[in-house]
């Protein structure tokens, strides 16, 4: 997704410089990107002292706090050039909070931009972007902002973006491990999937997890979209965020599924997953 957002930075205008890490994906995105005419710099120092806007698009609130705050982070840093952080993550509202202050206190502005959408929209800055912060803050980024993402919507103050990027992930994530329980108790009393799908799919049963999962199912094409093991921790802070009593059990479908193996699968592997234990 990062590598997305970057090459329609560079088409918008915008200079860049990238961040390698040591991992053969990350040398092989960056030597596209500096190809596009980006740098490069595999030193966080470097790259904390070259750009005004950092922007961040990592896979949770650990490796966030660890850049911005660690021992090696931002923070640490007082003659960076930040000015700004665009975090892209799906984060802990409350991390996102405590980060926002941190940085504040060091006259560096931060915004949570979480967004919604695949690798192909990120490439095709078609994404979607649901913003949380100081309102003037992100009217001065609103410009970097529309220029990756088709939509950009500002929620509230800081941890909002967040708030609302997890319920998104909650919904959708519910939706496709409930139909995946559905479908395979219906395939079980012999009940034609195009018959159930065109029936639910056009009453108020519908919706987007729904489409998703039983698509998958009947083409059979599971290949790794949204990772089981992001949604396990989209659904671990989503138990703390909202706090519902049906939280806790989609959070323990879901860590059963990543023990059994499923870890490293696409979240509609939870369908395999549930085939084996109901």
């Amino acid at each position: 997704m990062g590598n997305g957002i970057a090459k329609n930075l560079i088409k918008a205008g915008y200079p860049l410089v990238a961040y390698r890490r040591n991992t053969d994906s990350s040398i092989a995105a960056a030597g596209e990107l500096e190809a596009l005419g980006a740098t490069v710099t595999d030193k966080l120092s470097e790259l904390f002292k070259a750009v005004r806007v950092l922007i961040l698009c990592v896979p949770n609130s650990q490796i966030v706090e660890e850049l911005l705050i660690g021992k090696n982070g931002l923070s640490k840093y007082p003659n960076s050039s930040v000015g700004s952080v665009l975090d892209f993550s799906t984060s802990h509202p409350d991390s996102t909070k405590k980060l926002a202050l941190i940085l504040k206190k060091q006259g560096i502005d931060m915004l949570d931009t979480p967004m919604t959408g695949s690798v192909r929209e990120a490439a095709e800055g078609t994404i979607k972007l649901i913003v949380g912060g100081e309102k003037a803050v992100f009217e001065r980024h609103e410009k970097i902002l529309n220029s990756v993402a088709s939509m950009v919507l500002f929620a509230g103050d800081h941890g909002s973006g967040n708030m609302i990027k997890l319920a998104n992930n909650y919904l959708a994530v519910l939706d496709q491990t409930v139909t995946a329980g559905i479908s395979i108790v219906l395939e079980r009393n012999n009940i034609p999937s195009d018959v159930y799908v065109k029936f639910l799919g056009s009453s108020s049963a519908n919706s987007g997890g729904f489409k998703l999962m039983m698509n998958r199912i009947t083409t059979g094409d599971f290949t790794k979209k949204f990772g089981l093991d992001l949604a396990l921790k989209d659904i671990g802070y989503c138990k703390d965020v909202f706090n519902l009593p049906i939280t806790d059990t989609l959070y323990t479908i879901l860590k059963e599924a990543s023990d059994a193996g499923f870890r490293d699968k696409d979240v509609g592997m939870v369908y395999s997953f549930l085939k084996e234990r109901l």
